[in-house]
C-alpha cells in the first residue's frame, strides 16, 4: 500500500469542528512528543484524525497522549487481561504500559500503539492477543485491509474531519523517507 491508494472521503462539518480538527492536527507541533515515531507525527499531520473504512480511528497526538494516561493508569493500577498478555509477549509489562503511544482504535475497541520501534493492535473483542503489526503506520492499515485475523477493511478510504485540509502534494511529502 502507498499513500497514493488513499481516497479521501469528503465528510461536511461546521465551522466549530474545523477549529477542532485544527487545534487536534496541529497540536504536536508545540509540545513535546519525541517518544512519537516520527512516521505517524507525519502522517497525522496531513491527514489528521479520521477514520480508515469506516472502522480504524487513527488519534492526533494530543488525543493518543490524553488516552494513553488514562489508560496507562487503569492498567497499571488493576490486575487485566493486558496486562497479563503484555507479560507473555514482553516480559515487563509495566515498562510496556508505562512507554507506549496510543495512536489509534477499532469501532469495535481494540487498541493500536507503538513500543519500542514496532506498531502493534490489542485485540479484546472475540480472542485476547497482542499482535505485532510493523515499524510503519502503513503496516498497520496493511494489516486491518489483509483481512489477516478478521474480515478485511476497505483502509483505502479515509474520512477526515475535514477534508479540504488535504492538500494536493501530500504525496511527495508523505513518500518522502519518513514513510
Amino acid at each position: 500500500m502507498k499513500i497514493d491508494d488513499i481516497q479521501i472521503v469528503p465528510l461536511e462539518h461546521s465551522s466549530k469542528d474545523f477549529e477542532l480538527y485544527e487545534t487536534l492536527r496541529y497540536a504536536h507541533k508545540d509540545d513535546d512528543y519525541d517518544n512519537h515515531p516520527e512516521d505517524y507525527l507525519k502522517f497525522v499531520e496531513y491527514f489528521g484524525e479520521g477514520i480508515f473504512g469506516d472502522y480504524v480511528r487513527i488519534f492526533p497526538p494530543v488525543r493518543g497522549k490524553q488516552l494513553s494516561e488514562i489508560w496507562k493508569k487503569y492498567e497499571s493500577e488493576n490486575d487485566t487481561d493486558f496486562k497479563s498478555l503484555a507479560k507473555d509477549k514482553f516480559g515487563n509489562p509495566l515498562k510496556v504500559i508505562d512507554e507506549l503511544i496510543l495512536i489509534g482504535d477499532t469501532l469495535d475497541g481494540d487498541h493500536i500503539f507503538y513500543w519500542n520501534k514496532l506498531y502493534y493492535v490489542y485485540h479484546f473483542q472475540v480472542k485476547l492477543y497482542i499482535k505485532e503489526l510493523g515499524s510503519n503506520i502503513l503496516d498497520v492499515l496493511k494489516y486491518y485491509e489483509s483481512g489477516e485475523d478478521w474480515g478485511a477493511i476497505e483502509v483505502k478510504k479515509f474520512t477526515p474531519f475535514n477534508s479540504e485540509l488535504v492538500t494536493s502534494g501530500l504525496s511527495d511529502i508523505l513518500n518522502s523517507q519518513v514513510l
